[in-house]
């Protein structure tokens, strides 16, 4: 009798257990699904508004931010990180542009290396050309007409190059808006990119999909 009513108990215990766990993991997928943003694909022709709304609504947490730069390109010091920080809140304020966009730029562009330069001679954090930028003669005030810069090798600073990047991307978001651009974003970062039909736009937000995924589980 008194085995049984161990058993019995034990099985209880067991039972009471097993619920338990299974309702802490309910409640976890709920959570996650409650703050997990909607799956993009690259494929697809235009990204719902509503998505780049919520991307664009996004707070850039200062801790967060300085371990997640840290965190995708191990070369990148402390120091240098908090200044890639402080550099994309500033050039946000100047120009008006959420720095959850500024960042997904720069990682979609030189996935945080400082030192970058492609074959066409970009440089920098946010891909600067300097023979369009620095020396061209094109539709906006170049880089050297607004005082930001007075010779190429400028863009290898970090807060120069933010700042040029996204005075760039600005001029191209006023562009859009100007032409009645549904989506002048999309527009602005393929503009970016040159110009051309591109997946920019889309690899920007999935950059910035991919701070939110460390934001929440980091």
């Amino acid at each position: 009798m008194f085995k049984k009513f161990l058993y019995f108990l034990f099985g209880g215990i067991i039972g009471f257990v097993i619920a338990f766990s299974l309702l802490i993991h309910k409640f976890n997928t709920i959570k996650y699904e409650y703050i997990k943003i909607p799956e993009l694909k690259l494929k697809e022709s235009h990204i719902p508004i509503e998505v780049q709304n919520l991307i664009e609504n996004q707070i850039l947490d200062r801790e967060i931010t300085i371990a997640y730069i840290m965190y995708e390109n191990y070369k990148i010091t402390k120091e240098e990180a908090i200044e890639i920080y402080d550099s994309i809140i500033l050039a946000s304020r100047i120009f008006n542009i959420n720095p959850i966009i500024i960042l997904g730029l720069i990682q979609t562009e030189s996935d945080f290396d400082i030192k970058a330069r492609s074959n066409l001679g970009a440089i920098g954090l946010m891909q600067i050309n300097p023979k369009v930028w620095v020396w061209g003669n094109i539709e906006f005030p170049n880089l050297r007409d607004i005082g930001f810069v007075e010779a190429s090798a400028d863009l290898y600073d970090i807060k120069t190059n933010i700042l040029c990047g996204t005075y760039i991307l600005s001029k191209y978001i006023e562009t859009g808006k100007r032409l009645g651009k549904e989506n002048y974003l999309e527009y602005a970062l393929t503009r970016y990119f040159g110009g051309q039909e591109n997946q920019h736009f889309y690899k920007v937000i999935n950059s910035c999909k991919r701070y939110f995924k460390f934001t929440f589980t980091g």
